[in-house]
């Protein structure tokens, strides 16, 4: 909002303006491998995870941690899923462009309506968790958004 004064004024001018900036990027990401072996059980506990790590992750019989561990033997629910545990923790730290979050946000609803027998019999639903965990998986990566953590 400017504000030139109140009632009739004259001219006025302005320098530098900038009208709805993108906020900065802020943090670093990290792997599902990262998060993967620093959670509670290693001697590297990343206190990001919280109360996340015990969490029930969805229709699945697993928790945020335990489902990291599961090899996703073609099954794209669960390719997926790891990479949403990664961006679900890298959210905390980092920040995230908009496609990132778009997908993000598809990828809970996703979880929310299927389980990982309905992925692994549904070509098409196979065709959607592997798209968004492509767009994930580039933003854990460090390919989109603030970038990959050094350490």
């Amino acid at each position: 909002e400017v504000v030139l004064g109140s009632g009739a004024t004259g001219s006025g001018a302005i320098d530098n303006i900038v009208f709805c900036p993108e906020p900065p990027k802020t943090g670093c990401t990290r792997t599902q491998g990262y998060w993967k072996n620093h959670a509670s059980n290693s001697k590297h506990y990343d206190k990001t995870w919280g109360q996340l790590e015990g969490t029930t992750f969805f229709k699945s019989k697993y928790t945020y941690y335990s489902i990291l561990n599961v090899p996703p033997k073609g099954n794209a629910y669960y390719i997926l899923a790891h990479q949403y545990v990664a961006t679900t923790l890298n959210l905390k730290v980092a920040s995230a462009p908009a496609a990132v979050l778009t997908a993000y946000t598809q990828a809970t609803a996703f979880f929310t309506a299927h389980s990982p027998d309905a992925v692994a019999a549904n070509k098409a639903l196979h065709t959607q968790a592997t798209q968004l965990a492509g767009i994930l998986d580039a933003y854990n990566n460090g390919v989109t958004g603030p970038g990959h953590c050094d350490d």
